[in-house]
């Protein structure tokens, strides 16, 4: 058992890792992205190679051993690194390794993986020299997304993380460093979900027929029309469920969910109840739990609907499964368009 010290020390480099920036971006010191990021981050002043070249030296040892290049279950992948960049909190996000659990059509589902167990904890898996899984981080990423085959699992380890996707997790101490760094990991399997499915519904004409074509049938919906077909279904009128608290004193708002089903798609509305809302200089910050449980959430649009401009797009848009919340930032040069408005938002998952 590691000391109190030590497991800090892993947790400094652990951010460090996961968000600060490559040797490249500091090429040009005039970025305003590299600057905010300088004037938080109490490690990059000092840059220590070791730390940023890791994942370099870790992948270069790989090299000597005899991988398969067709994508399997069981298998650990490195992303492809044009998907790193700037994200929430003035961060760098840095490609993690996965683990590849199922495979679908163009997508893969896939659990996070980290090389130093000190910061392993309950329902991680130990691989070996290959780090241990975080079973409690599974998101899903296009098969495009993924770069080279560094390492895999027997069958009874896959299995087991299986197993362990689907069932509750246990809860860990918030003010513990274990905590702090299972939320940095949430938030980067988050960033490359994000970035690597966004696109996915948008550039397959098949799903965009499919989604119009069962929103016609289902909802008796017509979005052949529309420009923006997410948009309109973040405002789509459904069936509530939480009538009763939707008409509460609480501040609650209501959006849609979009499951996306290997052969079909389904919607329902839902609530978020807003707990943070402030507005600053040229931006303006919500935040929000979602009330009900979703079995997956891979990405979140928003728009802020405003009778002085055309909807704002969120800039930033954070989801933390654990607990259900939402974070979004909207910009714009007038900020008094934040001040009356109405919030639309979509939460989109992939089984």
């Amino acid at each position: 058992m590691r000391g109190n010290l030590d497991l800090k020390l892993a947790w400094q480099t652990a951010l460090q890792v996961r968000t600060c920036p490559p040797d490249s971006v500091f090429a040009d010191l005039s970025d305003q992205k590299l600057q905010a990021h300088l004037k938080m981050c109490p490690f990059c002043a000092q840059r220590s190679p070791q730390v940023q070249n890791f994942w370099n030296d870790n992948l270069s040892k790989t090299k000597q051993t005899q991988l398969p290049n067709d994508l399997q279950p069981g298998q650990i992948w490195s992303i492809q690194p044009h998907l790193a960049g700037w994200g929430p909190k003035d961060r760098y996000y840095q490609p993690p390794l996965v683990l590849v659990l199922q495979k679908q059509n163009n997508t893969v589902l896939v659990v996070q993986t980290y090389w130093d167990k000190a910061l392993m904890g309950p329902d991680d898996l130990d691989l070996g020299s290959l780090g241990f899984a975080e079973t409690w981080n599974s998101y899903h990423l296009q098969n495009k997304d993924l770069k080279r085959c560094v390492g895999k699992v027997n069958q009874r380890q896959l299995e087991h993380i299986l197993n362990k996707v689907k069932q509750d997790f246990q809860a860990i101490n918030p003010n513990s460093v274990l905590y702090f760094f299972r939320q940095l990991e949430i938030e980067v399997g988050s960033f490359f979900a994000q970035k690597s499915i966004e696109d996915l519904l948008q550039t397959d004409s098949w799903k965009q027929a499919k989604l119009i074509e069962l929103c016609k049938k289902k909802y008796n919906l017509d979005l052949s029309r529309e420009q923006d077909v997410y948009y309109s279904l973040s405002k789509v009128k459904l069936p509530m469920e939480d009538q009763a608290l939707a008409a509460s004193d609480q501040q609650y708002v209501e959006g849609t969910y979009l499951l996306d089903k290997k052969d079909d798609l389904e919607l329902s509305k839902v609530l978020m109840e807003i707990t943070y809302q402030a507005i600053d200089q040229k931006q303006m910050i919500i935040g929000g739990k979602i009330t009900s449980k979703l079995p997956l959430v891979d990405n979140v649009y928003a728009w802020w609907e405003s009778e002085q401009s055309p909807p704002i797009v969120a800039e930033q848009r954070d989801f933390e499964p654990e607990n259900q919340f939402v974070r979004l930032i909207f910009k714009h040069n007038d900020p008094q368009i934040f001040q009356k408005g109405k919030l639309d938002f979509l939460l989109v998952g992939h089984e």
